[in-house]
């Protein structure tokens, strides 16, 4: 018997991974001399349709696990505030529910990758790629934990060298 869990996804956290991704990122690569502009509060907000582009996106590859999900902020003017996304979750009946904080996080992390491959698609098109990697290996993570059917089953062997 599945059960569900309802997650409420921060804007204001998912734009501050991603600010904190962008920061590594203009500092760690090179490419041809370039490096990847910072991204900063000035766009936050064209970074919060951004954001919610993407948990449109992450929605519909986890469609199968959804039961209902909302964007609230149909209504809100102010484009500073933190704007609530609203996601309920089938999972297996085994899920633990300690296990909600980190799947809530591995589903914003997925929305922050999949935001910054866009914002990068255009100008660093290899830098666009590498983010849509890491948020289609986040999805891919989050789904084969939502598809466990008995977590009860998973144990650690010892490796001896």
């Amino acid at each position: 018997m599945n059960s569900s869990i309802s997650l409420n996804l921060s804007t204001t956290a998912i734009i501050t991974e991603i600010y904190a991704a962008s920061a590594l990122r203009c500092l760690q690569n090179l490419d041809n001399g370039k490096r990847p502009p910072l991204l900063t509060r000035d766009q936050e907000p064209a970074l919060r349709l951004l954001v919610k582009d993407a948990f449109a996106h992450i929605v519909l590859r986890l469609l199968p696990h959804i039961a209902e999900c909302n964007l609230n902020d149909d209504n809100n003017e102010n484009c500073n505030e933190d704007v609530i996304l609203s996601v309920t979750i089938n999972t297996p009946a085994c899920f633990p529910s300690s296990a909600t904080g980190t799947l809530r996080h591995a589903i914003e992390h997925a929305i922050a990758m999949d935001a910054m491959h866009l914002c990068y698609m255009g100008h660093n098109d290899n830098l666009s790629r590498r983010h849509a990697s890491l948020a289609e290996d986040a999805i891919r993570n989050i789904t084969q934990l939502l598809s466990v059917s008995d977590h009860s089953r998973a144990k650690i062997a010892m490796n001896w060298l």
